[in-house]
C-alpha cells in the first residue's frame, strides 16, 4: 500500500490560475468556483446518441445510432474553439461534459441530440494553466453526482480532480484533488474510471502503470491511500481500464512489448472499515501490441469484453466467466475496423449494448458501428452495420491521447 498527499491546489496554483486568466481567459473569475449564471432542466433524450471528437479539430461531432446506422444529429459538428480531450454524459443523459485545455465545457441534451450550450458557452469549469495537457480523460459517478477528471502537468506529474455536478443545472462544484508525481518522464496519463461500486477510481497512468483509488460518494473525496500496480516490463504501458459489474475485477490494456495485453486483476477487495483498497495478481490474456481501450457489453447472462487494438486495426472479443476473471477468447474474432492503419482507440457501447461505436485515429471510415450478435452459436460476434467519415481529420500520434468517444447510457 502507498500513500500520496491529496493536493488542495493551494496559492502557488492559486496565483498560476490568476496569471492564465488575465492572458487567455481574461474575467474568468474565481478559481475553481462553481458558474452559477445558467439554469437548466432537462430529463435525458430518450434516444440512443453518439458523440466523438479528436484533437486535430477544434469541434466534434455527434450522431444518432439507428439499426440502419448512424445519422448526424442537428448541429453537429459542434464548434468549441479548443480540441476535445476527454467526453462524459451523465447516468440520465442529460448533460454532456466535454474536456479541452481550456476548461471543461458543458452541454444539455434535448431530445434528438442536438445539444444547447450551458454557461452561455463559457466553460462550466476552468483548467488552469499549469494543467497544459487539459483534462485527458473523465468519468461520471454511477449515482451522477460526481465527474471525476485526470488531468496532465506541465513538468511531469498529474492530477486526478473531482466536481459535484449540480443535477438541475448542470453547472460544476470543484470538491477534491490528488496529485500524482511521474516516475517516468515520457508517461502519458490515459483513463480514469470508477467501479460500478462507487467506491473506487482506477487511473491508468501509461508507463508509470495504474493507481485505484478510494472513493467517498457522500462527499466526493479522493483518499490518499490507494493500490499501485507497476508494469512488469519497462516500457509498458497501462492505456485503458473498467470494472466488471460486481467491481471484484480489475481489467486494464497493457501496450507494447512482451506482455501487451488485456490483464485481469481479482479479487479487488475494499475494506470500509479503513478505506483502503487491495489488488491481486494480474492475469494476462494475449491481444495485440498496442491495446488502447476495453468496455464491457452485459446485454445477457454472459458478459462479453471487447479490446481495441491500435497495431493491427483489429478489436478482439472474449467471453467473461462470471464467477472469476478468466475469459475465453470468440472464434469469431478479431473483427475488421474497415482499413489497414485505421488504429482504433475508442469504444463504448449504445443504452441498450445491442451496438458497439469504435472511433479510429485515421480513416475513412473513422467511426463504425457494429451489432453485436445475440445467437447462440455465434453470441458476441461483431458485425459492421454503419460507418460514417466524421471530418475530424487524423492523427499522427500513436498515443491516443485526444481521441474522445461517449455514448448514451
Amino acid at each position: 500500500m502507498h500513500i500520496r498527499t491529496p493536493s488542495r491546489l493551494g496559492k502557488a496554483l492559486a496565483l498560476a490560475t490568476t496569471l492564465f486568466c488575465a492572458g487567455m481567459f481574461t474575467g474568468c473569475g474565481g478559481f475553481f468556483q462553481a458558474i452559477t449564471t445558467t439554469t437548466t432542466t432537462n430529463t435525458g433524450t430518450g434516444f440512443d446518441l453518439v458523440y466523438a471528437g479528436k484533437n486535430s479539430a477544434d469541434s466534434f461531432v455527434g450522431y444518432a445510432i439507428t439499426s440502419n446506422g448512424l445519422t448526424a444529429v442537428s448541429g453537429s459538428p459542434f464548434s468549441i474553439g479548443s480540441p476535445p480531450l476527454s467526453m462524459a454524459i451523465n447516468p440520465a443523459d442529460s448533460f454532456l461534459y466535454v474536456g479541452t485545455i481550456a476548461g471543461i465545457y458543458g452541454y444539455s441534451i434535448p431530445a434528438g441530440g442536438s445539444l444547447s450550450v450551458l454557461n452561455s458557452g463559457a466553460t462550466v469549469a476552468n483548467t488552469p494553466s499549469v494543467l497544459s495537457n487539459g483534462p485527458v480523460s473523465m468519468d461520471i459517478s454511477p449515482d451522477g453526482n460526481w465527474l471525476a477528471v485526470l488531468t496532465s502537468f506541465a513538468g511531469g506529474s498529474v492530477t486526478v480532480l473531482d466536481y459535484q455536478i449540480t443535477s438541475a443545472t448542470g453547472l460544476l462544484t470543484f470538491t477534491d484533488s490528488v496529485s500524482l508525481a511521474q516516475v517516468n518522464s515520457g508517461s502519458i496519463a490515459h483513463s480514469i474510471k470508477f467501479s460500478p461500486s462507487e467506491n473506487l477510481l482506477a487511473v491508468t497512468l501509461g508507463t508509470d502503470g495504474t493507481d485505484v483509488f478510494t472513493f467517498t460518494g457522500a462527499n466526493g473525496t479522493i483518499s490518499s491511500t490507494f493500490d499501485h500496480l507497476t508494469p512488469p516490463v519497462v516500457g509498458n504501458s497501462d492505456n485503458g481500464a473498467v470494472f466488471n459489474a460486481a467491481s471484484s475485477t480489475l481489467y486494464i490494456t497493457r501496450a507494447q512489448g512482451s506482455l501487451a495485453g488485456v490483464l485481469a486483476y481479482y479479487p479487488v477487495t475494499y475494506n470500509s472499515s479503513n478505506n483502503t483498497v487491495t489488488l491481486s495478481t494480474g492475469t494476462e490474456i494475449a491481444t495485440g501490441d498496442f491495446p488502447t481501450a476495453l468496455s464491457f457489453n452485459n446485454a445477457t447472462t454472459q458478459p462479453y469484453l471487447y479490446a481495441v487494438t491500435a497495431d493491427d486495426s483489429s478489436i478482439s472479443g472474449y467471453a467473461v466467466t462470471t464467477s472469476t476473471p478468466s475469459l475465453q477468447t470468440l472464434s469469431t474474432q478479431p473483427y475488421s475496423t474497415l482499413g489497414a492503419g485505421n488504429a482504433p482507440y475508442a469504444l463504448a457501447f449504445d443504452n441498450s449494448d445491442t451496438y458497439m461505436l469504435v472511433l479510429n485515429q485515421n480513416g475513412p471510415p473513422d467511426l463504425i458501428q457494429y451489432t453485436v450478435d445475440a445467437t447462440p452459436a455465434t453470441a458476441g460476434r461483431l458485425y459492421v452495420t454503419g460507418s460514417v467519415t466524421t471530418g475530424l481529420g487524423t492523427l499522427s500520434t500513436t498515443t491516443g491521447a485526444g481521441i474522445t468517444m461517449v455514448t448514451t447510457h
